[in-house]
């Protein structure tokens, strides 16, 4: 879904005052509290339906958690603010039936010749869009042609606690507080990550919708029909594109690509819209201006393995407003419990624009110190949206395809020790490191790939250095919790160095800092990690292996300040080489766009700060990761490339256009932020090591 825009490292004024909340309770005369003031007094026109108990829970804490992460629809709302005589509606519900009109049941025509569309900007089309798309009955009768999964074990007008299957997953109609279908149909978060997986038909929340043609959903809104005089007279209004425009590009996306809603503009446009009531919606709402290309949705949610959230990293679990708030999480392992609110305040924040249910937005806006609510309030709303419920479900097990196991871990042996290929020597971190030196330091901030060697440098790299693992807080024994790809080295380039290590030296190296290859362990992944146990004999918990270091690199790869207008430059730099239009909203006329940034010394505890800092154009991708990875395709971040096996191949012989989805659809590499270049790790592999590498990436 679509990502909201928070800049989580503002200072938070948020005080959660738990334990008072506690201590007062112990009071039997005190007087009654006031009522809320602010937006939190908004809070009182908001009922969770979920209260209303029709039927009870399933006995199986797993079964329960389960059933109200499919059947959450979101909180209702009284339609007139402040009056408790106002009907209570779905705003999801209301949202995408009532006010954008999208198609569930009646019919969907879609007729568009020769349609121009301008793609990068520059005010000249880039190409033409030609479709014609006839769906009779609407989406609802048609799951297949929109890339929806149908839920045989849950089939249409099946009636569940707050809400009624519509027979396809992520799509459900809201029970009203009669307990009465209301008519409506809203989303949840399955629509967009969740399918059947491929290696054994069963449903898996979490897998990408790769099948799931987004913008072929929203064309059909009739809030985009040009006949449709309100709309169109509103468009005008607010300088918007007409509607045949806006379908055209929507439908240039194509399945399993997300991040529509500036382009759709719907929630600048559409009258009515509820989460307006909250002044803070205004802040967060994306408009129509700039670029903002579609991108692939991410693989597998894998919440707490991932210490950034996002393919451009913009929530970090290093964030200092998830120190102050993670009481609201609780847990034993503190890096875990972190990582659980960041992805809460994703999945709200997201759920309240797609929902148009402003209660997401003011617990993000709180939660990150734009706001201020109660400490009651901020344990609350996250029950709302089924965020316990919905992170529940990531945890669990799903099936792989069959794969040839000497094959596989011929193919791993690859992925662990081979050097895949050469990267400049940048990483960016979204937030400092814990260090005194970089204590004042207010991120993003640059720091080396490997300390012991300059910005400029480039560094060669194994695919497990990338794709490894972001280890959690809890300190275990190295013995009992070995490396999990076999290497100290995938995540460590460099050791302080050491007086007893005198007789060591290596040339044009930071005195502090030795790289690891200098240290005297045996070439074996056993023999280095045995070495490295030897005065380290605990370590912290490598946590749930999503084969991904959560790294953020920058397109900027040259350091010229350019992201966009010549990447070709970046890749000669060792960049990785991408589309660099990932999300990237800066108007054509402002480019080149960069940031300037501090440059730390190392991205460890013993970070300095350097003399010269840096530029860098305002663009950069987290390493993805690979769990699921043979349920993702297509690839990269854009979903350019169809297979794996075509991801080894060069760029040049990777497939120019092909066909996805059953509506027609052909990717088009050459459109601009549709590229496949890039990412050319592993293409120097003979066929035989690519078949086996392609085996052990099915195999996770």
């Amino acid at each position: 879904m679509s990502p909201i825009r928070m800049r989580a490292r503002e200072n938070s004024i948020i005080a959660l005052g738990i334990f008072c909340l506690a201590a007062a309770a112990c009071h039997r005369h005190r007087p009654a509290p006031p009522p809320p003031a602010g937006p939190e007094a908004l809070l009182a026109d908001v009922v969770d339906p979920w209260t209303w108990r029709r039927g009870a829970d399933p006995a199986d804490p797993q079964a329960a958690a389960r059933q109200h992460a499919i059947e959450d629809i979101g909180p209702f709302e009284r339609v007139r603010s402040g009056d408790p005589t106002s009907p209570l509606v779905n705003t999801n519900a209301d949202y995408w039936t009532r006010l954008v009109g999208v198609a569930w049941d009646r019919d969907v025509d879609l007729d568009l010749e020769d349609v121009p569309v301008d793609l990068d900007g520059d005010g000249r089309p880039d190409t033409t869009v030609t479709r014609h798309v006839h769906a009779k009955g609407g989406v609802l009768a048609n799951p297949e042609l929109f890339g929806l999964t149908r839920t045989p074990d849950d089939p249409r007008g099946r009636v569940g606690r707050v809400s009624v299957s519509t027979g396809v997953l992520g799509l459900r109609e809201p029970l009203g507080a009669d307990g009465k279908p209301t008519g409506q149909i809203g989303m949840t978060c399955w629509l967009c990550h969740g399918e059947a997986n491929p290696a054994d038909g069963q449903i898996v929340l979490g897998l990408p919708g790769v099948k799931f043609d987004y913008g072929l959903l929203l064309a059909t809104a009739a809030v985009l029909d040009d006949k449709n005089a309100e709309a169109a007279a509103e468009r005008r209004r607010r300088g918007f594109p007409p509607g045949r425009l806006v379908r055209a590009r929507l439908l240039l996306a194509g399945p399993g690509r997300q991040d529509l809603t500036g382009e759709f503009g719907l929630d600048v446009t559409v009258p009515g819209v509820h989460s307006l009531r909250y002044a803070g919606t205004a802040r967060v709402r994306q408009g129509t201006h700039g670029l903002v290309n579609p991108i692939s949705v991410p693989a597998i949610l894998a919440a707490p393995g991932m210490a950034l959230e996002n393919w451009s990293g913009s929530e970090s679990s290093r964030s200092p407003w998830l120190e102050k708030n993670v009481g609201l999480i609780g847990g034993q392992d503190g890096e875990a419990a972190r990582r659980a609110l960041m992805f809460d305040l994703r999945n709200l924040g997201t759920l309240g624009l797609q929902q148009d249910s402003f209660p997401g937005l003011l617990w993000a806006d709180a939660i990150t110190g734009h706001a201020q609510i109660s400490a009651k309030a901020l344990a609350d709303v996250p029950a709302w949206y089924a965020a316990a419920s919905v992170r529940a479900m990531l945890a669990v097990r799903f099936a792989r395809p069959p794969v040839n196991a000497a094959a596989a871990a011929r193919g791993r042996a690859l992925f662990a020790e081979r050097v895949a290929g050469r990267i400049a020597n940048r990483q960016i971190l979204k937030e400092p490191p814990r260090s005194p030196a970089a204590a004042d330091l207010d991120g993003p901030v640059m720091a080396p790939i490997d300390p012991t060697q300059p910005l400029s440098a480039r560094v060669a790299v194994r695919c497990a250095d990338c794709h490894s693992a972001a280890p959690l807080e809890t300190v275990v024994a190295l013995a009992d919790h070995p490396p999990p790809l076999g290497r100290c080295s995938h995540c460590h380039r460099a050791h302080p160095r050491l007086s007893e290590w005198a007789s060591i030296r290596a040339a044009s190296v930071d005195p502090r800092q030795l790289p690891i290859s200098a240290l005297p362990a045996g070439p074996t992944p056993a023999a280095e990690v045995a070495f490295c146990e030897g005065c380290h004999a605990r370590h912290r918990d490598f946590g749930p292996l999503v084969y991904s270091s959560s790294r953020l690199f920058p397109f900027d790869a040259d350091g010229d300040g350019d992201a966009q207008l010549a990447p070709e430059r970046d890749r000669r730099a060792g960049g990785i080489g991408t589309d660099p239009w990932l999300a990237f909203d800066v108007p054509r006329s402002q480019w080149p766009f960069s940031v300037p940034l501090a440059v730390l010394t190392s991205s460890g505890r013993r970070a300095r700060v350097a003399e010269a800092g840096a530029s860098t154009g305002a663009a950069w991708v987290r390493v993805a990761p690979l769990l699921g990875l043979a349920a993702s395709a297509p690839y990269l971040h854009d979903g350019s490339v169809p297979t794996l096996r075509a991801l080894l191949d060069p760029p040049a012989r990777r497939p120019a256009a092909f066909p996805l989805g059953q509506a027609g659809f052909v990717f088009d590499t050459r459109l601009p932020g549709n590229g496949n270049q890039g990412h050319d790790f592993g293409t120097n592999l003979t066929d035989a090591e690519k078949a086996d590498l392609v085996e052990f990436l099915r195999s996770l």
